[in-house]
């Protein structure tokens, strides 16, 4: 493994593990062991999968293709967006995820969507590192930055995901989070072609990704347990303000 690849993957693995303790510390008596295996497993072969499109130049992101500002990086603002959350979909409705009874799936959707954005992340900070893109602080903070809120965004998407499928709201959800990745890529795009400030799009990206990661940490999670497992959380009530629609179970 090479050094840009080394520190890449350090650095998305351990956001991962630090922003999935913190959000599913408090319920993992309440989860099933097998069901986050899964998610970690679909999360990762989802990215790899990602990965490999992007390779094979059907979309790309690539630094060398937005600075050239190429009509295949400007289609990838879109082609991107409906992947990531086309993957989201399909892997978190998947019958050994959901089974019509279990309601946690948004914590599943936390595996997934934090090891998915483990992968991006490692590929991201890699190739800016071997083209050069972090040579000094500024470059290496906005970078890490970047990373930081592509790493929360995925997290967080794959989150309402897993909350919007045992709803019966997978189509609504899919369009709503292809809305909020489109906006993303677009302004990452944006920043590439010297359009906007690269340090503005880094404060951007990492506040977006930190917005999202708040209202799941701090609305959805705690709305996606059933009413038996509330009681046993938060015997003297639950201690937040914002109450998501639903039935429960």
């Amino acid at each position: 493994m090479d050094i840009p690849t080394l520190i890449g993957s350090t650095t998305g693995f351990l956001l991962a593990i630090i922003f999935l303790t913190h959000a599913l510390v408090r319920y993992e008596d309440f989860l099933n062991d097998k069901k986050l295996a899964r998610g970690f497993a679909f999360g990762f072969v989802a990215a790899v999968l990602a990965y490999l499109v992007e390779q094979v130049g059907i979309f790309s992101f690539s630094v060398q293709d937005m600075e050239r500002d190429s009509p295949v990086a400007f289609v990838s603002i879109f082609g991107i967006a409906i992947l990531h959350t086309a993957l989201k979909g399909m892997a978190l409705n998947h019958r050994s995820l959901w089974d019509g009874k279990d309601m946690n799936v948004p914590f599943y959707g936390a595996f997934f969507g934090f090891i998915f954005g483990a992968v991006y992340v490692t590929v991201i900070i890699s190739k800016a590192v071997t083209g050069g893109y972090a040579d000094n602080v500024s470059e290496s903070v906005a970078l890490f930055c970047i990373a930081l809120g592509m790493m929360l965004f995925h997290g967080s998407t794959s989150i309402l995901m897993g909350w919007g499928i045992p709803r019966g709201k997978l189509f609504s959800f899919s369009v709503k989070l292809t809305v909020a990745h489109i906006f993303m890529n677009l302004f990452i795009f944006l920043s590439a072609v010297n359009i906007i400030p690269y340090l503005l799009t880094a404060l951007v990206v990492a506040s977006y990704g930190l917005f999202l990661y708040g209202f799941c940490y701090r609305a959805v999670l705690p709305n996606s347990l059933s009413r038996d497992q509330e009681q046993i959380l938060y015997p003297r009530g639950r201690p937040i303000s914002r109450q998501l629609s639903r039935p429960r179970t």
